[in-house]
């Protein structure tokens, strides 16, 4: 018998272009029963329950049942198979996410899809599969059009709680599988495609249409499509070899990755030569950065027991304090103080709003302040930060990872 075709899913394909060939070969030997996010482990597990969370809320919304409550359910079965901690990250996530985000009547949730290489949908398990994939939530809708009127959607929403969410994302190798998997079985019964990501943690989503009688979008379509197939011909004609450069720094498996550690090996042992080709450099500089990345997380984990102590220095989590701005209006108010401006409550909450999507912090009212110093009455720069800086932002406790000076050894008392 042959043997089956190799499957491939939107994060293979994602690893073999973000990392190198050897990375995907890596990737399937793993076997892995989840498909970890490019951001690491610790995302990966806090999505996993995350999204099981959300499946089980869009089934307890379409049966009108008490969405926290499932979300808490599925929490606390995870919580038995992976760390707590990252389980009750996920559970929180989603507690968010239920509260301020409406699930779609009629959709199915965390729906898979399988096809051959010729495109025909076939079973999750089939030995035909090339390509599979997990949708969060697909369904179908109608939808006004701002000049086609009332059009019948076929719509993919993904659900992001990465923090490097953003629009970009639709752009995506995976957005790729999600159009042309669309297309490919709704196409004879809808007028439109929509692709939706959801970026969890902004609270923001990102919309991109496709009408399928409009030629530029159609043309768009195909162009996703090829793009996609280029993309698995490649994975799957690919020789496996390791490419040491810019991927290593994003790669999960180094550590399995023979010529990456034979590579370091050599950095660590050999003095380095600066005068090498600028390309070899920067190829040795991405390796030098991903062993401090993955000494960088182990060591936050290490730390947490107890700090090291190194050469008069103390690494570990040390106390800081955090000024947060209260409330973004803040640099509105001290600007009208300053300027003597009054703006209408309309152009204040336009403003506002800006505000709040450019997400402003504590430095940014100092930068304000410092510029309206003379005008706000005071003679220099300090003594405006002095007065009027606190009055609009919080003082917070909080934790910083790094290096710090030893405390002195306390004195012993003299004596009696």
């Amino acid at each position: 018998m042959n043997a089956p075709v190799r499957s491939y899913s939107p994060t293979s394909l994602t690893v073999f272009q973000r990392n190198c060939p050897h990375a995907l070969d890596l990737y399937f030997q793993k076997r892995m029963e989840h498909e970890y996010e490019v951001e690491g482990p610790e995302a990966a597990e806090i999505g996993i329950v995350f999204h099981a969370c959300l499946h089980a809320a869009g089934l307890a919304s379409a049966k009108r049942e008490d969405l926290l409550a499932a979300v808490n359910e599925t929490a606390a079965a995870y919580a038995s198979r992976i760390s707590p901690d990252r389980a009750f990250q996920g559970r929180e996530l989603a507690r968010e996410f239920v509260e301020w985000w409406q699930f779609p009547v009629g959709y199915q949730f965390e729906h898979g899809l399988a096809f051959d290489p010729k495109w025909n949908p076939v079973d999750w398990d089939s030995p035909q599969r090339r390509l599979r994939m997990i949708l969060d939530a697909i369904g179908t809708e109608e939808i006004e059009h701002q000049y086609y009127g009332p059009l019948r959607y076929v719509v993919g929403q993904d659900y992001k709680t990465g923090w490097g969410a953003s629009p970009h994302e639709l752009d995506s190798v995976q957005m790729d599988g999600y159009a042309t998997a669309l297309r490919k079985l709704y196409g004879e019964e809808v007028d439109a495609i929509r692709l939706m990501i959801v970026a969890v943690r902004y609270r923001k989503v990102y919309i991109r249409d496709y009408i399928l009688q409009d030629e530029e979008d159609s043309a768009a379509l195909d162009r996703r499509a090829e793009r996609l197939v280029f993309a698995i011909r490649a994975a799957h004609k690919s020789d496996g070899h390791a490419r040491i450069g810019l991927g290593c720094m994003r790669c999960n498996f180094t550590e399995e990755c023979e010529t990456f550690r034979a590579r370091a090996a050599e950095l660590r042992e050999h003095p380095l030569d600066l005068h090498a080709p600028p390309e070899s450099l920067a190829r040795d500089y991405a390796v030098l950065k991903s062993r401090t990345k993955e000494l960088d997380e182990h060591l936050r984990v290490a730390t947490n027991v107890k700090p090291i102590e190194l050469d008069g220095q103390v690494l570990g989590w040390h106390p800081k304090e955090k000024t947060e701005l209260k409330d973004p209006g803040a640099l509105i108010a001290v600007w009208e103080q300053a300027h003597g401006a009054k703006l209408t409550e309309d152009e204040k909450g336009h403003v506002r709003a800006m505000l709040l999507a450019a997400d402003p912090g504590s430095t940014h009212l100092q930068n304000v302040i410092k510029k309206c110093s003379k005008k706000l009455g005071y003679k220099n720069q300090k003594l405006a930060l002095e007065e009027v800086l606190p009055k609009h932002t919080d003082i917070k406790d909080t934790m910083e990872f790094g290096f710090r000076a030893a405390e002195p050894a306390p004195k012993e008392g003299k004596k009696s």
